[in-house]
């Protein structure tokens, strides 16, 4: 898409820097605890190692080692992204990218063709999730994937609406995944089961619990 980027800017504790491994940070909590992090952008800005094109979304990034992992959306629809008070339709991929740290290079990419009914249909909203080797998405309309984070080799994957019988919210799935022990926590099941737990090895469903109220 023509005017969006993944940008990576220099800070002087780049190279030493901890994982981001998920939405908040590594404990969630939205704290940076690295050392010697500046108090404001130099007056010229932070220097611009690379900056790369990639498609709609609104998910953010999350940083393991050496590697980048963003989603992103390709939009064959023209569409306007807005809000109209309603879902509306439009085509496109959704994707899951793994970029080289140091370069922004693309080293392997998750695609496949995926319509959206949503409000602000503007790509994926759901950060990844790092854990032991595996990442963890899930797109907009429920798409819930584990791949290798090494190839990107599909480990395997549940539409969540379909399978548990919840309905997609007009906003899309927002709630971030949460990784506990064996298991990954997501939002998206059907009556009885709005929360659901899932085995994070296999995606079998270990629990679910509670009932979205009526909006």
């Amino acid at each position: 898409m023509k005017g969006i980027f993944l940008t990576l800017f220099c800070f002087a504790s780049f190279l030493h820097a901890s994982d981001w491994p998920q939405w908040l940070g590594p404990d969630r909590d939205g704290v940076w605890k690295e050392e010697g992090v500046i108090d404001s952008f130099p007056k010229d800005g932070a220097e611009v190692m690379w900056r790369v094109p990639v498609g709609y979304g609104y998910s953010g990034a999350a940083v393991v080692g050496d590697r980048v992992y963003l989603t992103d959306y390709e939009m064959e629809t023209e569409s306007f992204i807005n809000n109209p008070g309603k879902a509306v339709k439009v085509e496109g991929v959704e994707r899951l990218l793994c970029l080289e740290l140091e370069s922004g290079k693309i080293i392997w990419k998750h695609e496949a063709k995926r319509p959206y009914e949503l409000s602000y249909p503007g790509g994926p909203r759901v950060t990844p999730v790092i854990d032991e080797g595996k990442v963890y998405s899930l797109g907009a309309m429920g798409d819930l994937m584990c791949l290798e984070a090494k190839s990107g080799k599909v480990i395997w994957e549940v539409n969540l609406p379909e399978k548990f019988g919840g309905k997609t919210p007009i906003w899309g799935h927002s709630a971030h995944p949460l990784i506990h022990g064996d298991l990954v926590y997501v939002l998206g099941g059907g009556e009885g089961e709005l929360a659901l737990a899932l085995d994070k090895k296999t995606g079998e469903k270990k629990w679910g619990a509670l009932t979205a109220p009526e909006i």
